[in-house]
């Protein structure tokens, strides 16, 4: 059977996105795109409104139930609605996402669905990474924090790690491949224990074997970050970029979203992490308009980012979650989240190109993803998206030293070394 993929929401829905089509390839499936596919798997995220009314409207257009013989929904809407009738569509929670597989095999074979799949974590893992050029390999899933405004936790279940062993054997055979960069991603991955190996001593394991490729540490919460990891940053394998998300600056309104850190706590990372790399690339999430956020604690999320010196502000207005705490409070008229969402991204303009400038004349290295006559396109170290003009023919997935020459509106442009 042919079988296409729609995915939302992170790079974890992402990877496992990839894992579910290069599991299905291996039992013989071909992939689709568009109408042209016997079979839809629409991989959901829930994380706030807005992405729940993406995914609706995607499931509402007619044009779905005509073009496809079977259509699979899974991902964290799929597990926090999973009683929610989606026309014809079978629903797959997250839990039983690594039996999707088994039920496309069963239907191509026997025209039928076969019984629901016990409840158990899925373990899916990609055998091929055909489709991108930088290789996501999944380390974590769930979390245990239920941040007050969060529904995720509710979505992914208890924390779980893959083996240390397992990642280990992953990283040495996307380095055969020729990644250039590999990215440890998860939905809480400074969570990550598999009996005594933490998140730290994983990345200790795995600097060895890393041979000429590079590895990229996905987002993780500030209190996960400890000196053993503010060390590790300095190591020239590891991405100059990391994502800490920070919601608010106010200690009273970190209080309330059941943060468990304080700005002060917050602070001390980021310049630990600046007396290694001045120049390392911090990207953050902030959140507008939480419940109770007076004018005065804005103020002091707006000063503490710009104080911290971000690479980017990822911004969001606050949604309600039906089912988490932060729901049943009081909560802000919309004309001021939204006004108090537009301050910070204006800020995130302003933070960004200055950034970006900051990097003209330094030294990175760039992951080959696409290439024209003349030039290739990939992602640096600090994860700058950057155009590299040059004759040479580098291969895709592979890293190329350049340096960074000017400013083209979203993209560095830059020379090779």
């Amino acid at each position: 059977m042919t079988v296409a993929i729609k995915t939302f929401g992170c790079k974890l829905n992402q990877y496992e996105s990839e894992a579910l089509i290069s599991r299905l390839v291996a039992l013989g499936h071909a992939v689709a795109e568009g109408d042209d596919a016997d079979v839809l798997i629409v991989n959901s995220c829930t994380v706030t409104k807005k992405s729940d009314a993406k995914l609706r409207q995607y499931m509402n257009n007619a044009r779905l139930a005509r073009s496809y013989r079977l259509i699979i929904v899974t991902g964290c809407y799929a597990s926090i609605h999973r009683d929610e009738s989606m026309g014809d569509a079978l629903i797959i929670p997250n839990e039983q996402k690594d039996a999707i597989p088994v039920y496309i095999d069963h239907f191509s074979k026997h025209g039928v669905l076969p019984d629901a799949a016990d409840d158990t974590y899925e373990s899916i893992t990609a055998d091929d990474y055909q489709f991108h050029s930088r290789a996501f390999l999944k380390i974590q899933d769930g979390c245990d924090a239920f941040c007050n405004y969060c529904i995720v936790a509710h979505a992914r279940g208890v924390p779980r790690s893959t083996p240390h062993e397992a990642v280990l054997d992953m990283v040495r055979r996307l380095v055969d491949d020729g990644f250039g960069e590999i990215v440890f991603t998860g939905i809480n991955i400074g969570a990550y224990k598999h009996g005594d190996v933490t998140l730290t001593a994983l990345i200790e394991r795995v600097l060895p074997v890393l041979g000429p490729s590079r590895l990229r540490i996905s987002s993780i919460e500030p209190l996960s970050i400890d000196e053993g990891f503010i060390k590790l940053m300095a190591h020239p394998s590891i991405c100059r970029h990391l994502h800490i998300p920070l919601q608010s600056a106010c200690d009273s309104v970190l209080m309330r979203m059941k943060r468990r850190y304080t700005a002060a706590e917050y602070r001390a990372v980021i310049e630990k992490l600046y007396r290694i790399d001045g120049h390392l690339s911090i990207t953050t999430d902030v959140m507008a308009g939480h419940p109770f956020e007076s004018g005065g604690d804005a103020k002091a999320t707006y000063d503490f980012c710009k104080e911290m010196r971000f690479a980017k502000l990822h911004v969001f207005r606050y949604s309600v979650r039906e089912g988490t705490p932060s729901a049943q409070m009081p909560q802000l008229p919309d004309r001021e989240k939204s006004e108090r969402a537009r301050t910070l991204a204006a800020l995130d303009i302003e933070l960004r190109r200055n950034f970006r400038e900051s990097l003209i004349g330094r030294e990175t290295a760039v992951a080959v993803e696409t290439k024209g006559q003349g030039y290739f396109e990939g992602l640096a170290s600090e994860y700058m998206h950057c155009t590299v003009l040059t004759a040479e023919d580098h291969p895709e997935r592979s890293l190329v030293p350049v340096r960074y020459v000017r400013v083209n509106g979203e993209t560095m442009m830059c020379e090779p070394l």
